[in-house]
């Protein structure tokens, strides 16, 4: 809920209403206390002071300004500001990331009617308390400056997020898979293009926890979510190459790569995971189910990867650096 503590701020939060498509706040839960001027009101408040501004510029800075404060706090909870256009197939979420002139816009307006797009230039990405991934549009702000044209974003509808996409302008179109490894890089570029409202602090202690929340966040985004390279063309069919990049299965050789590890079961005939050189056993709701998952382990130079497999499909993943799972989303068939 956005909160406004006085008469100019009272404004701008009914603009960013409309412009966010914000329904009415209900119930005393996180609150963001918005004042032109003035002190903090209340340490648990999210506090923004918009500060002194006249003129359109001005007022969309000040939404900006709110909505990035409000991006910026989930950062905490694993939420992570990206730079990217995002389109619906089959209700769910498609993140088309790249730097400014990458395409997204362009690539948003391109696709077909089996796709909705419902933000071409920013998306929010938030995690739940089960360890899934929605995305949220987020406005476009140059396009309200200079009395730009009137516009607004659905921001409060939530999309389960799919595959993320980073583009890269090409000849010809194609989805290449990304590790987890360079897909956490990428995504961590994406996110701190939208950062720069975030001050950093002289106190060193306090930066370098910033920047270990974004580290943090991006590894468990990468870890959850698959991510490809999209070499896109100007005039290809770019979006075939995203729906077969993100139905194929990932396939996984286990009769190279099992290490002796199996699912066993302990005295009261319960199975459970055997413990792991990492010190990480799965979440015990992953190990029911049919057909039983198998624990699997990498080994490239001194990382240990860990993944949690269900005939082919890779359920879960271990971060053998944070010493945490995550776990995949159930991917999601066309029925026949």
């Amino acid at each position: 809920m956005i909160r406004a503590l006085d008469r100019e701020a009272e404004a701008t939060v009914r603009e960013l209403g409309k412009v966010m498509r914000l329904g009415p706040g209900k119930g005393r839960g996180r609150v963001c206390a918005v004042a032109a001027e003035g002190r903090r009101a209340g340490a648990k408040r999210l506090f923004v002071r918009l500060g002194p501004g006249r003129g359109r510029h001005a007022e969309v800075f000040r939404m900006e300004r709110v909505a990035t404060a409000i991006a910026v706090r989930s950062l905490a909870r694993g939420g992570l500001l990206l730079h990217g256009a995002l389109a619906v197939r089959d209700g769910a979420g498609f993140i088309l990331a790249g730097p400014s002139g990458a395409g997204k816009s362009t690539a948003a307006r391109r696709l077909p009617a089996s796709w909705l797009p419902l933000s071409d230039d920013c998306a929010l990405v938030v995690r739940d308390p089960s360890g899934l991934y929605w995305a949220h549009p987020w406005p476009t702000w140059s396009l309200l400056r200079d009395n730009g044209p009137v516009a607004s974003w659905p921001v409060e509808r939530a999309v389960p997020l799919k595959a993320l996409l980073f583009l890269i302008q090409s000849p010809s179109d194609r989805a290449e898979p990304v590790l987890a490894t360079p897909a956490a890089a990428l995504i961590v570029e994406s996110a701190v293009q939208l950062a720069r409202t975030v001050a950093l602090t002289p106190d060193g202690k306090a930066n370098r926890a910033i920047c270990a929340r974004y580290l943090r966040a991006a590894w468990a985004l990468a870890a959850a979510v698959p991510a490809f390279r999209l070499r896109i063309s100007l005039t290809g069919r770019f979006w075939d190459e995203i729906e077969r990049a993100v139905e194929s299965e990932p396939r996984i050789n286990t009769d190279e790569h099992r290490w002796g590890h199996r699912i066993e079961q302990d005295a009261d005939g319960r199975e459970i995971a055997t413990k792991t050189r990492i010190g990480l056993k799965p979440p015990r709701r992953l190990l029911s189910g049919s057909p039983k998952p198998r624990l699997v382990r990498f080994q490239a130079g001194p990382r240990t990867f860990l993944k949690l497999v269900k005939g082919r499909r890779v359920v879960a993943s271990a971060n053998d650096l944070l010493k945490e799972w995550y776990i995949r989303r159930p991917s999601q068939r066309k029925p026949t």
